[in-house]
């Protein structure tokens, strides 16, 4: 008897069910036995007296039929004639039911991992499963595997092609931060690498290691290189590093989150401490309450004014995550500050947090207005006001729009539009100040009217350019006729760089205008004279290309080729990617064209990550 193994002819291919592997293995010797050895022996000659057979224990049946099964040749009678092949069954497909139940919570949790490049190669092997699995995990039978993929491949490509020198530089880490989730192993190890190389000077290594912040959940081990790498750079740059790795806090271990926030409050000067609190605020949501507290109490025992005015400014956001006692202390320690200048600064932070105070506390913030010099100081605290204009009570309201009337021209601009000094110049932006113009959804219908008549009306045409910036991104909360106003004194503005000062607030409210105001709005973004001012609103236009017709999109991308080929061309392309969904084939490359005609290497590799 000749049985068929599973490299023969008439054998089951060897990479089919490791069932029938098994049974392939278990029924190996009867196979040696019966028939692969005896083709090696010398055959008998006539006559020749057979040997005795050898007595051989019976297999229970069902092994014998597991062995047999596992064959799709046909065992072959005694006689040596092949009996028909039975055809063989349907093979049921897997459902999530079959897997034990203990595993469902370990697959489902893989995939709501932050981590992409793991995710996916998790999602890739269940694609090989059966659709009931697939819907249950993650209810697209497709699995959607094709853009991510796409990224991982490309992300970890440009790693591969890159010198080490130029992974350290902080434009190429800020642009790689939100792509270290599609990194692989490797690629990560390569940017940890070139980081802690000894060539790189203390200060370039604290701003790559503020830059690699946001992504330490997707840095695993490497996590604690990183702050071993902050822990040990002098003063005062190590308070820098250690506010950028708060902003990953969460991705850190208890004990390293610990060490972070003591390294943080014990070392550096209170003005490094107050400069760079940002980044420890955007990690607090991430933190425990008791390390949140050390931070709170740090800053209030502030004994140099100025400093604790900005670091109040900068801790402003986060009241929410603390007690109603703190947020009582806090508003205390605000209106105890005695010089007037530092009073508005702490105060400009907080009409993010005016909801979260008492309604008496709120009325003591507004009243103070009339108690600031009438100028620069009331101005940008009305700025910062803005976001919480909605919390305030009518007569409350009342009294912002009577003190923003008594400004002069430049400082009612300045309240209107806030500033954009992390757009402009590459910082947090929790430096920008929001502008009261921003909580114009909070005013009443006839409150919104006010405004714009009162940015109409003012008279020197750059300080008006300013205020109608302001308005652009609250274009929603104007009737037509006040957003046609707001549009054609803009659009008349004599001076080139004053409308391009204008049109660039007012790119972000094109969903809200009509298509011929929109292509007005477009024919001027590309006519601003200045490559800077260009660059800037170019960047603007990145968000709203999705509202813009396929043939405007070409114009504003081709554009970006036309800024300095350095800085300014980064901005234009960094902004513009933020709409690169929404461009097809050809605007792509045109946008990819402008990345590589960036000259600094650096600049350019930062702008080409920003397109994956």
């Amino acid at each position: 008897m000749k049985i068929g193994t599973p490299h023969s002819p008439g054998g089951r291919p060897a990479h089919d069910a490791a069932s029938s592997s098994q049974a392939a293995r278990t029924s190996a010797p009867r196979e040696q036995g019966a028939s692969g050895g005896m083709d090696n022996l010398p055959s008998r000659t006539s006559g020749e007296e057979a040997p005795a057979p050898r007595q051989k224990k019976s297999l229970p049946k069902r092994i014998l039929n597991k062995a047999i099964s596992c064959f799709t040749g046909a065992q072959a009678d005694r006689t040596g004639n092949k009996a028909p092949e039975a055809p063989e069954a349907p093979k049921k497909a897997a459902e999530f039911g079959d897997l034990p139940v203990d595993l469902w919570p370990q697959i489902g949790m893989a995939l709501r991992g932050p981590d992409t490049y793991q995710s996916v190669k998790d999602l890739t092997a269940l694609a090989s499963t059966s659709k009931a699995i697939r819907e249950a995990i993650k209810g697209d039978e497709r699995l959607a595997l094709d853009e991510p993929l796409r990224k991982i491949e490309q992300a970890n490509s440009l790693i591969t092609a890159t010198s080490p020198s130029l992974l350290k530089d902080e434009n190429v880490l800020r642009a790689l931060a939100p792509m270290v989730e599609f990194l692989s192993p490797a690629s990560r190890a390569s940017l940890i690498s070139a980081v802690s190389s000894p060539s790189v000077d203390p200060g370039s290594k604290a701003r790559a290691l503020a830059a690699l912040g946001p992504a330490v959940a997707h840095l695993g081990a490497h996590g604690d290189e990183l702050l071993a790498m902050a822990r040990n750079l002098p003063a005062p740059v190590n308070v820098l590093a250690l506010s950028g790795l708060a902003a990953g806090i969460g991705g850190l271990q208890p004990q390293q989150r610990e060490a972070l926030i003591s390294d943080w409050t014990g070392r550096g000067e209170e003005r490094d401490r107050a400069l760079h609190l940002l980044g420890i605020v955007a990690g607090m949501p991430q933190m425990e309450p008791g390390l949140r507290d050390r931070v709170f109490d740090d800053v209030l025992g502030m004994t140099d004014e100025g400093c604790k005015a900005r670091a109040l400014r900068y801790l402003a956001p986060a009241l929410p995550l603390f007690k109603p006692e703190q947020r009582d202390e806090f508003v205390s320690a605000v209106l105890a500050i005695g010089d007037d200048s530092m009073k508005a600064t702490a105060l400009s932070g907080i009409g993010r947090a005016l909801g979260q105070l008492r309604t008496a506390q709120r009325e003591d913030i507004v009243n103070v207005l009339s108690t600031l010099p009438a100028g620069r100081e009331r101005a940008r605290t009305l700025a910062g006001i803005g976001p919480g204009v909605d919390q305030l009570e009518e007569p409350q309201r009342r009294s912002v729009l009577v003190t923003l009337q008594g400004l002069p021209d430049e400082d009612k601009a300045l309240a209107l539009f806030g500033s954009r000094l992390a757009f402009e110049f590459g910082l947090d932006p929790g430096h920008d100040l929001p502008g009261l113009a921003s909580g114009m959804s909070g005013f009443s219908t006839g409150e919104r009217a006010e405004v714009v008549e009162l940015a109409l009306a003012i008279q020197q045409p750059q300080h008006r350019a300013t205020a109608l910036a302001g308005l652009g991104p609250v274009l929603e909360h104007l009737d037509k006729t006040d957003t046609a106003r707001v549009l054609d004194d803009a659009l008349q503005l004599p001076d080139p760089l004053h409308k391009g000062k204008a049109v660039s607030g007012l790119v972000a409210g094109i969903p809200h205008l009509q298509p011929a105001q929109r292509e007005a709005i477009v024919r001027a973004v590309l006519n601003v004279p200045s490559r800077s001012q260009r660059a800037e609103t170019l960047a603007a236009m990145g968000p709203v290309l999705v509202h813009l017709e396929p043939e405007q999109r070409g114009r504003v991308v081709d554009a970006a080729r036309g800024c300095d080929r350095g800085p300014e061309q980064l901005k234009a392309v960094l902004g513009l990617a933020a709409g690169k969904s929404q461009l097809n084939p050809d605007q792509l490359e045109s946008l990819a064209f402008a990345a590589r005609a960036i000259r600094d290497q650096a600049t350019q590799l930062a702008a080409r990550i920003s397109l994956i």
